[in-house]
């Protein structure tokens, strides 16, 4: 079944004078619909740098580079450079991507850039910023790397200009470590935190520094591979500036994938389904539902699918797709769309049926037992009940009775 994620979107640079913050609108939520009201990067900013309004982003001097904003967006319309790809992670069908060394058992760790580069141990994934991964990205690299992921806390984040990343960091490491263990992940496996304080006098720089003060190169192939697509979408751009004389950078095309869709697909490379305590769910009241599909229409993911066959058909939902943007609940004009925060079934698709009228043909769904779709069935209630008379002639008498009366206040009773 396509979903909406299969396609690339084109990401820009918010700012031409800032090319590592970019921007896919085409993702964005508040973009993509009216009923929308996410923030979540707005909120996410620890130095009040991004405003939005109605899917337009701006972005002042005061930004740091600290990917906080992309880690918190929920359809990842956001990208930082400096952190690793989930689409080279996770792959267009959803393999398991192979690590250069499986025979190595040992963690990866994951350092900030702010730390001099001998003092983080080997292998090690340098980012601008620990609070710039999310809980699917922690759960991509624990599903690769068997000795599973450490974040090194040096002590430093308090006074860091992105102080957010000490809680952002633990938000994400609880997120992938539940749902991991909830899979019946290897405890050995999974991501948690190393206290490994250094003196602040020893940071680099006293903010983050620019990607281009950043030593690129790994010590060992199991680096090189983390970086290897950045690297290389790097180096396309600067070769696509180049080629068109514009002195800008152009769009890069990539395909979003949302932090849900992360934890599932690295619960699946490590062999079991996330439980549903993680899965969200929807469901739809079959009494209230009169098939306009509009559900289907603005989910941002694909998560809700109409499939429609000779005779009957329905909505797919896919928890695995589900981000819980509510979108399908505000957008159903009927208030028969539910979300739940759990309760989804992995790996199994619910289908809500839809009938076809068995006088006008059209899909419908809903109670009753004479196969009427909602309007088929007012329109023979309403000829009953005399309207055939009103519309097609007959007695003026039984015209004239079925005629309402309105009383104005001033009439006489």
């Amino acid at each position: 079944m396509a979903r909406a994620t299969s396609a690339t979107q084109a990401f820009r640079p918010l700012r031409a004078d800032l090319p590592d913050v970019t921007f896919a609108r085409e993702a964005c939520l508040p973009a993509r619909s009216p009923w929308a009201d996410c923030d979540a990067c707005v909120r996410a900013c620890p130095v009040d740098a991004l405003a939005a309004d109605s899917g337009e982003l701006s972005l002042s001097d005061a930004c740091i580079r600290c990917g906080q904003c992309a880690s918190a967006c929920p359809t990842a319309a956001l990208r930082v450079r400096g952190f690793p790809s989930a689409a080279a992670r996770i792959g267009e069908s959803g393999e398991r991507m192979s690590a250069a060394d499986d025979a190595d058992d040992a963690p990866l760790h994951v350092d900030c850039w702010r730390v001099p580069y001998e003092e983080s141990p080997d292998p090690t994934l340098r980012v601008p910023c620990l609070g710039g991964l999310d809980g699917g990205m922690l759960a991509l690299l624990s599903a690769q790397y068997p000795g599973g992921v450490r974040l090194l806390d040096r002590g430093w984040c308090r006074d860091c200009p992105a102080g957010g990343a000490a809680p952002a960091a633990t938000q994400a490491e609880t997120t992938a470590r539940e749902a991991l263990a909830a899979a019946g992940t290897d405890p050995a496996r999974l991501p948690r935190r190393l206290s490994r304080p250094l003196p602040p006098s020893r940071a680099t720089a006293a903010g983050i520094p620019r990607a281009s003060g950043e030593r690129r190169v790994s010590r060992r192939e199991l680096f090189r591979h983390l970086l290897a697509h950045a690297a290389t979408t790097a180096e396309q751009c600067q070769q696509s500036t180049a080629d068109s004389g514009a002195g800008r950078e152009p769009p890069v095309r990539e395909h979003p994938v949302p932090s849900h869709r992360r934890l599932v697909v690295a619960a699946q490379q490590l062999g079991a389904p996330l439980s549903p305590a993680h899965q969200p769910d929807v469901t739809i009241t079959p009494t209230r539902c009169q098939g306009h599909q509009v559900c289907a229409a603005v989910c941002p993911t694909g998560a809700l699918q109409v499939v429609m066959e000779e005779e009957a058909g329905g909505i797919d939902f896919d928890p695995d797709h589900c981000i819980s943007c509510g979108l399908c609940v505000r957008a159903c004009p009927e208030e028969a769309v539910t979300l739940h925060a759990d309760g989804g079934l992995a790996g199994r698709r619910i289908r809500h049926r839809i009938r076809r009228c068995s006088e006008c043909r059209q899909p419908f769904s809903g109670s009753g037992s004479d196969g009427l779709c909602p309007a088929c069935r007012k329109k023979h209630h309403l000829l009953a009940g005399g309207t055939r008379d009103l519309l097609f002639g007959g007695s003026n008498a039984r015209v004239k009775a079925q005629t309402p009366v309105i009383h104005r206040d001033n009439d006489e009773p």
